[in-house]
């Protein structure tokens, strides 16, 4: 019996002591491939085709890590965040193209709190101040952090509002009335004027 491939670079077919081997090659995605089968017995020459499909081998993960703002955190690193923010933790594995799914990705964290997860990574948002362990779980590979839980800071003091400059003392108003050279008709200039006016009336009563 004899085997042939379609495709000897995706799969070729070696016998050595009457055993068939099927070796495979490197390929970009699925492909099938069909192998022929061929016997000749008293009778004449039988025939047979099957068809495989090669796939490529699933790449394990090695390793799991948690990312936050783009820096890979190390192993139960603290992270510092305000009650009622909202944090978002990555999820990431080594080799970068290990065969998982976003499902492979599994969350905890204790105490309880509310997060959502999008993909492989999550969003926390703590309502409570405290420290909350988060931790990440892909088969049996498991990575940890915290999140350090604090008060929200006081909002700052508003500026002073500046005190405007006071208005300067406005200068005294002229006098009323000319100069020293003019003529004055103020009470004094009438009294003068009705002094005179009598004058004549007292020297009548002397005479």
């Amino acid at each position: 019996m004899t085997f042939t491939s379609s495709n000897t670079a995706v799969a070729s077919v070696t016998t050595s002591g009457g055993a068939h081997t099927i070796t495979t090659g490197a390929i970009a995605a699925d492909t099938e491939v069909e192998i022929y089968a061929t016997a000749l017995d008293e009778t004449g020459t039988k025939s047979n085709t099957v068809t495989i499909t090669v796939t490529n081998a699933p790449v394990p993960a090695t390793s799991v890590a948690i990312k936050h703002e783009g820096e890979t955190l190390s192993e139960n690193e603290t992270v510092d965040i305000q009650v009622n923010e909202s944090v978002t933790l990555e999820a990431t594995v080594e080799p970068a193209n290990a065969s998982v799914t976003d499902s492979d990705f599994v969350w905890d964290i204790d105490p309880n709190t509310f997060y959502t997860q999008s993909g492989r990574n999550i969003t926390v948002t703590p309502t409570t101040v405290g420290l909350y362990t988060v931790t990440l779980r892909e088969g049996s590979l498991v990575a940890t952090c915290r999140l350090n839980v604090r008060e929200t800071d006081p909002a700052p003091e508003p500026d002073p509002v500046p005190t405007p400059d006071p208005d300067p003392t406005p200068d005294p108003a002229p006098s009323e009335g000319g100069g020293g050279g003019g003529c004055s008709t103020g009470p004094t200039a009438g009294f003068a004027l009705l002094f005179l006016s009598l004058v004549p009336l007292l020297r009548g009563k002397n005479k």
